[in-house]
């Protein structure tokens, strides 16, 4: 069975640099940290709501960030 995933891809592009979804997206699976542009990786929000939800986040946060001991 082939499943075309191109149509959901092209949705996700359309929201990527949507900074409300991918808080939203991040606030329910902090290991999507990992997929997000680097801009946000540096975002003090999206880090602080993916390591909430998954600590070992802080792994893909950006340097400046990790440095951070109350995230």
């Amino acid at each position: 069975m082939f499943c075309d995933f191109s149509d959901s891809f092209k949705e996700y592009e359309k929201y990527r640099d949507d900074k409300d979804v991918v808080l939203a997206a991040i606030e329910g699976a902090g290991h999507y940290l990992t997929k997000v542009k680097k801009d946000f990786r540096d975002d003090e929000d999206i880090v602080r709501a993916a390591v909430t939800n998954y600590g070992r986040a802080l792994e893909f946060a950006s340097p400046q960030l990790q440095k951070i001991t109350n995230l």
